[in-house]
C-alpha cells in the first residue's frame, strides 16, 4: 500500500471511530436516564433542609419506633381487597399493607405484579404504612370495620397508646391506582404527640440488584429526583405536596395532604438497603383527624393521570416526545390485542414504519444515485482541466449551478427517524407492558431484559454488514464500524429495544435492494 494509501485509511478510520463517539454520546445523552440531584429550594413548601444531630436548632431526624411491649390478643387478621386493577392484603399486625398486586395478561394467561411483600417478623418498623409515633406505639390493631360501595372499599383498624387512642382507615380506591389513609387522634393526656407513616419504594424480586430506585419530590413546582445512593441521612423535606420512590416500572408517593398535616419529609433505609419514605405530621394536642392520599401503581400515562398529572413526569416516555411514544404504546396494544405477543407486535410496528418511510427512501436513492453521476463528472472535469485549475473552478461551478449538489430526501431521513427512535427506545425501555413479556420461548422470555444468548445484537452487525456491501467502497468502512460498536453496545439493551433496531436494519438492507434491482426510485 502506498503512504497516500496508509494515510488516506488512516485518516477514514479516525473520521469513523469520531463518528461511532457522537452516534454513542447522542444515545447515552437521549437514551440513557440522568439522575435529578435535589438543589436547595427557594419556597416553604417542599423545601429542602438539614437536619441536625441534636436538637439546639431544629428537631433530629428519629428512625428509632419503641414499640408498646404488649401481646397479641388474637390471632392475625388478613383482609383481602379486590380492585379493578389488582388487589391488596391488609393485616392487624401494624394496620399495615401486607401486599399490594397489579393484574397483568402475559402471554394469553392471567398473571400479576407484586411490589409490596410482607415483612418478615422481627421487622416491625419496615411494614407499608405503619403509623410510629414519638411515644410507645401499637403495634397490634384490631380489625374495627370493613364497608364495600361500587368505587371504595373501606378497613378501619384501631388500637390504643399511653395518652390516647389512634384509628386508621384505609380507602382502597376499585377503579384507579389510589389508596387514602384516613386518620384520627384521640388525646386523653395534655403531652403532644407526633404521628410518622412509612411506605417502601416498589419492590420487584426479579429486578433486585439491576433496577435503579429513586426518590422524588415536589420543588419549586417541579419533580426532582435523586439516585438511592445520593440520599443522606440528614435530608428532609418541608411541607412536601408529593413525596415518593419509584423503580423501572412502578411508583410508591404521597400525592395528597389537603388538611395541610404534613410536617416534614424524609428517607429511611432497612438494613437490607431497601427505601422507605417517611412522612411525619405536625404535633397533635387536643385531638385531629385527618387524609393523606398516595398513589401505588404503574409508571404509565393512562394510570397516573386519573389520580395525580404531576406524576407524569415520572414517566420515561413523557417530555416532548411523549405524544410520539404515546401513539407508539397504544398502536402497540392494539397489535398486541390480535397477535398476543409483543415481539411479534414490535416487529409489525417496525414493518409498518419502514413501510410509511418508503417516500424518504426513494428520495434518498435516487439523490443516492445523482451524487454518484455528480462524482463521475467532477472526475472528469478535474482530469480534463488538471492542467487549467481557473477553467476547472469554472467547469464545477457550472456543473453545480446547472445540476444542484443533491441533498433533499437523503439528509432528511436522519432527521425524521431519530426522534422516532429516542420516542421508541424510551418506550420499549420502560413500558411494563413488556415486563417479563416472552418471544421465543427457550430464547427470549422476557422483552425487557437483554438477550440472553446475544443473537439480536448479531444479527444487527450482519444486518449493518450486508448495508456496507450496498455501499461505496469508501463508505463501507464506517458501517462496518458501526455495526461491530452496535452489536457491543445493545448487547446490555431490553431485547425488546434491540429487536426493533436489528428488524429496522435487516429491512433496510432489502428496501435498498429491491430499490436497486427494481428500479423503484
Amino acid at each position: 500500500m502506498s503512504k497516500k494509501g496508509i494515510f488516506s485509511f488512516v485518516m477514514q478510520f479516525i473520521l469513523t471511530m469520531a463518528m461511532a463517539y457522537a452516534v454513542v454520546s447522542v444515545f447515552n445523552y437521549f437514551f440513557v436516564k440522568q439522575d435529578d440531584h435535589t438543589e436547595q429550594a427557594r419556597t416553604v413548601r417542599g423545601q429542602h433542609c438539614k437536619a441536625p444531630e441534636t436538637s439546639y436548632t431544629e428537631r433530629p431526624i428519629s428512625r428509632e419506633i419503641d414499640f408498646i411491649d404488649s401481646r397479641r390478643s388474637g390471632r392475625e387478621t388478613l383482609t383481602t381487597v379486590k380492585a379493578d386493577w389488582g388487589s391488596v392484603v391488609l393485616t392487624t399486625d401494624g394496620a399495615a399493607l401486607q401486599r399490594f398486586e397489579v393484574n397483568r395478561e402475559l402471554d394469553g394467561k392471567a398473571s400479576s405484579i407484586t411490589t409490596v411483600f410482607p415483612a418478615q417478623p422481627e421487622e416491625r418498623e419496615f411494614r407499608c404504612f405503619l403509623v410510629a409515633l414519638n411515644r410507645p406505639t401499637p403495634y397490634f390493631y384490631h380489625l374495627e370495620d370493613k364497608q364495600e360501595a361500587d368505587d371504595v372499599v373501606r378497613v378501619t383498624y384501631a388500637a390504643s397508646f399511653e395518652g390516647g387512642t389512634l384509628k386508621k382507615t384505609f380507602v382502597i380506591h376499585k377503579h384507579v391506582y389510589q389508596i387514602d389513609v384516613a386518620l384520627a387522634v384521640t388525646m386523653h393526656s395534655e403531652q403532644a404527640v407526633q404521628v410518622r407513616m412509612l411506605y417502601p419504594a416498589p419492590l420487584m424480586i426479579d429486578l433486585c440488584g439491576q433496577d435503579v430506585i429513586t426518590g422524588f419530590v415536589l420543588e419549586e413546582g417541579k419533580v426532582k429526583r435523586f439516585n438511592q445512593k445520593d440520599i443522606h441521612a440528614g435530608d428532609y423535606w418541608r411541607n412536601p405536596t408529593l413525596f415518593g420512590a419509584s423503580d423501572r416500572y412502578f411508583v410508591n408517593s404521597l400525592v395528597a395532604d389537603k388538611e395541610n398535616m404534613v410536617d416534614r419529609a424524609y428517607f429511611w433505609q432497612s438494613q437490607e438497603q431497601q427505601l422507605f419514605c417517611c412522612v411525619e405530621s405536625q404535633e397533635i394536642v387536643d385531638a385531629a383527624d385527618w387524609t393523606w392520599s398516595f398513589y401505588f401503581g404503574p409508571k404509565d400515562t393512562d394510570d397516573v393521570k386519573p389520580v395525580d398529572a404531576r406524576l407524569e413526569e415520572l414517566v420515561e416516555y413523557s417530555g416532548w416526545l411523549g405524544p410520539i411514544s404515546m401513539l407508539m404504546l397504544k398502536f402497540l396494544k392494539f397489535l398486541y390485542s390480535y397477535f398476543r405477543n409483543y415481539g411479534v407486535a414490535i416487529i409489525i410496528l417496525t414493518i409498518i414504519m419502514r413501510l410509511l418511510m418508503l417516500p424518504l427512501t426513494f428520495g434518498g436513492e435516487k439523490q443516492r444515485k445523482k451524487r454518484e453521476e455528480m462524482d463521475k463528472k467532477l472526475k472528469y472535469i478535474q482530469q480534463k482541466y488538471k492542467h487549467d485549475p481557473q477553467r476547472m473552478q469554472q467547469e464545477r461551478l457550472e456543473l453545480v449551478r446547472k445540476y444542484g449538489l443533491g441533498g433533499g430526501a437523503g439528509c432528511l431521513m436522519p432527521f425524521v427517524q431519530l426522534p422516532i427512535f429516542i420516542a421508541l427506545n424510551r418506550l420499549l425501555s420502560t413500558s411494563i407492558e413488556l415486563y417479563k413479556a416472552p418471544f421465543v420461548p427457550g430464547w427470549i422470555t422476557d422483552l425487557s431484559a437483554p438477550d440472553p444468548y446475544y443473537i439480536l445484537p448479531m444479527f444487527f452487525a450482519f444486518s449493518m454488514i450486508l448495508t456496507s456491501f450496498q455501499m461505496e467502497k469508501s463508505q463501507r468502512t464506517p458501517l462496518l464500524v458501526m455495526g461491530v460498536g452496535g452489536a457491543m453496545f445493545f448487547s446490555s439493551f431490553a431485547s425488546g429495544l434491540v429487536l426493533f433496531f436489528s428488524v429496522s436494519a435487516f429491512l433496510g438492507v432489502v428496501l435498498t435492494y429491491m430499490t436497486k434491482k427494481l428500479g423503484w426510485a
